[in-house]
């Protein structure tokens, strides 16, 4: 709900934070970057892991317009390393979670500015911000846990978007899916030269990413990027 609450505010400023534009761009570019994934989860032991992103993105930047706008196609690959993170279904065997997760994303983004930082070199600053929606292609989960007979044992769950029932020294335990789709708020701030720029990208979800958790549980990200612009 915060996150929620803090776009509608960056909308509604965008008027008073905009200035006035020296670029006139139609862009179509591609983006390759990698950073670092994971999950905001309240009280849990969460350690991040590597995550790369590739796609192309096209924006659209009018002299004297108010703001700018972006969208673009991406995969997306990210994933986290959890302890001790889950009651109810899990609490007494499970006790690390490595997760890996692909997606397709598509975003929808606005520029609350695009400023030339030295008049007449093409370097410039940009921030936009904006929403994207997170369709998952698969995802892979092993599984640490405990056994009835205090043995530990290793689970791989082929698809964590599926339910699945195995059995560890006679008992038999349900894995629950992580919810497939992911949406949420994200924030880019580019330094830019003609055509090659740096970004920098902040993903916050909003979606609630498993079912027996009872506090937040979201996915988080932060990526570094370059950008071309093909045309």
């Amino acid at each position: 709900m915060k996150n929620i609450i803090l776009i509608i505010i960056l909308f509604i400023a965008i008027p008073f934070f905009t200035r006035s534009q020296t670029f006139n761009y139609d862009q179509l570019g591609i983006e390759v970057g990698a950073g670092s994934g994971g999950m905001r989860v309240g009280n849990a032991d969460i350690h991040r892991s590597f995550s790369y992103r590739a796609g192309a993105f096209v924006t659209d930047i009018k002299t004297a317009r108010i703001w700018f706008t972006e969208t673009g196609l991406f995969y997306e690959s990210t994933g986290a390393n959890m302890k001790g993170f889950l009651p109810g279904v899990y609490s007494g065997y499970v006790r690390d979670i490595d997760l890996r997760t692909s997606y397709f994303t598509t975003q929808i983004m606005v520029g609350l500015f695009k400023k030339e930082l030295i008049t007449g070199t093409g370097i410039y600053m940009a921030l936009r911000v904006g929403t994207y929606l997170s369709l998952g292609l698969n995802s892979h989960a092993n599984i640490t846990g405990i056994d009835s007979n205090g043995a530990i044992f290793s689970k791989d769950i082929a698809d964590a978007f599926k339910e699945e029932k195995f059995t560890e020294a006679g008992v038999e335990y349900v894995f629950e899916p992580f919810a497939r789709n992911d949406f949420g708020a994200k924030y880019a701030l580019d330094f830019g030269y003609k055509q090659l720029s740096l970004r920098i990208t902040v993903t916050a979800g909003f979606i609630k990413l498993h079912p027996s958790y009872d506090k937040k549980f979201n996915t988080g990200n932060v990526f570094f990027s370059l950008g071309y612009v093909l045309c």
